[in-house]
């Protein structure tokens, strides 16, 4: 399965934070397999680029953007997708005539603060997600200033570092300072 990924780290500009959160975790627990005859040291730089480009695609503001074909959604991108659609009016409208409304997001989620909009992708992240990403990159010893920078924007947002569990917020701390 990790060949596989690296394969296919072209598809990357198109996953969900969802996904693009879970690559590092995939990578750590499959072990290493050779790609069409390349030895060690080509498969970890390719590996190091995959990272680095997961990296930049959730925490660079501006580099993510929502992939154009809905039907790669799960049930919870897709709401959150349809919360994002429904910002306008004229497909409000159309979505209670054809009987397909979403619960819109309220107001305050709506608006486009200037500091969200200057944060990455990773803030869309659920809990479980972003505990996977931080393992996923300490079993890999995966080290990039742009996702720890990221990380922290979750941490900060909405309050989410009250979310977690004092043993995770050790474990976290410990990931980070390594």
């Amino acid at each position: 399965l990790r060949s596989l990924l690296i394969q296919k780290r072209a598809e990357l500009p198109e996953c969900t934070p969802t996904a693009l959160a879970a690559v590092p975790s995939a990578l750590a627990r499959h072990p290493r397999a050779s790609i069409g005859g390349l030895d060690a040291a080509d498969i970890l730089a390719a590996e190091g680029e995959m990272l680095a480009q997961v990296s930049s695609l959730l925490c660079t503001p501006g580099v993510y953007a929502l992939p154009t074909d809905a039907r790669r959604f799960r049930s919870k991108d897709d709401f959150w997708w349809q919360q994002l659609r429904q910002k306008h009016f004229r497909l409000r409208r159309r979505a209670a005539a054809a009987g397909k409304t979403v619960e819109p997001a309220s107001a305050a989620d709506l608006s486009d603060s200037p500091s969200e909009v200057s944060k990455g992708a990773v803030v869309h992240l659920s809990r479980a997600e972003f505990l996977g990403l931080v393992f996923g990159c300490e079993q890999l010893d995966f080290r990039d200033e742009t996702l720890l920078e990221g990380l922290t924007d979750w941490l900060c947002a909405s309050r989410r570092h009250a979310d977690l569990e004092p043993a995770e917020v050790a474990r976290v701390l410990g990931a980070f300072s390594k």
